[in-house]
């Protein structure tokens, strides 16, 4: 089958790529990675860039976003250039217009490898690349399911940077004097931009992030919620919780408190928990987190009970020695 996508023949070549996505997108990595070479992933990219057949393009994007999860996938992707070639699927406005929603979406599901927080020298390949705009544009105009997988690169990005926000310099005594001084970033107090800490305040997707905690679609609600979290599970949760609280996140961060998705739950009431430590966060949101928080408390989840309880607590609500606990 592989040896049939080197072929010239158009139906054949079509037809052995729609063959080989179900093959990936039945997820067992095991029977596909053999089989998986360089040439191969050279072979997909080359269709993508020269194919006039949009069907086909639109399959060997499908199937590279969903290629297993190896390092040495990725590092042969990146060696032949499919970082480009995934920008340009994303922002030419002109080729295979008829698919471009499929087009965009398989592209954006791809880049997700790149952006792992486990591999920084990926991260920056990426963010060099201009694409960290590309994605934030997207939340704004994507589909369900672009936005959930441009949420989820902007996460792993934000996952990297605090370790790499500049520490903000101490200005010698004389300088003090004449220099004003520099602030820094207010999520990760130091000096940050898009594509040196992948900071996404200067990206300028905190607003896209918070209107996206308001979508009907699950999943983009939960990747818009997890993004937004990188603030406060940061070495600075303090000054992240700022940041959301100043950003408008925590009102529909406490109306998506109530959803009945216990893993979406969990990861609000900890971090609610933890952005109630702030008095004025605490004092101007006491009364509505009450009434979700008593009402989570009630449910038959001992695990949500608990937690919502010591959201409770932390407002001063309930006593700490509860049962609830």
């Amino acid at each position: 089958m592989v040896h049939l996508l080197e072929l010239n023949t158009q139906p054949v070549q079509v037809n052995s790529l729609k063959l080989f996505y179900c093959l990936t997108e039945d997820g067992d990595d095991g029977n596909i990675s053999s089989h998986i070479t360089e040439r191969f992933i050279k072979v997909l990219l080359t269709i993508i860039e020269a194919s006039d057949d949009a069907e086909a393009m639109v399959t060997a994007m499908g199937i590279i976003s969903k290629l297993p999860q190896e390092s040495h996938m990725t590092q042969w992707l990146l060696d032949s250039g499919a970082l480009k070639t995934i920008l340009t699927c994303l922002t030419d406005q002109h080729k295979h217009v008829s698919h471009k929603k499929q087009v965009i979406e398989n592209s954006v599901q791809a880049l997700c490898r790149f952006t792992v927080s486990t591999n920084l020298e990926w991260q920056k390949r990426v963010a060099l690349e201009g694409i960290i705009p590309v994605l934030v544009q997207l939340l704004h105009s994507g589909t369900p399911f672009t936005k959930q997988n441009a949420a989820i690169s902007i996460k792993q990005f934000s996952e990297s940077s605090y370790r790499l926000s500049e520490p903000i310099k101490k200005p010698s005594i004389f300088k003090c004097c004449l220099v004003a001084k520099e602030t820094g970033c207010p999520a990760h107090l130091g000096t940050c931009s898009v594509e040196s800490s992948f900071c996404i305040l200067q990206a300028n997707a905190l607003e896209p992030l918070v209107r996206m905690l308001a979508d009907q679609d699950d999943g983009t609600r939960e990747a818009s919620l997890n993004a937004l979290l990188t603030l406060v599970d940061s070495e600075a949760p303090q000054s992240g919780s700022k940041v959301l609280a100043n950003s408008n996140a925590i009102a529909p961060m406490i109306q998506l408190s109530s959803v009945p998705i216990p893993r979406l739950q969990e990861r609000i009431l900890i971090a609610l928990e933890r952005i109630f430590q702030l008095d004025d966060v605490r004092n101007k949101y006491k009364v509505v987190a009450t009434m979700h928080l008593v009402e989570i408390t009630q449910g038959k989840d001992s695990r949500m009970r608990s937690l919502a309880a010591k959201c409770l607590a932390q407002l001063g609500e309930l006593n700490k020695q509860s049962s609830y606990f």
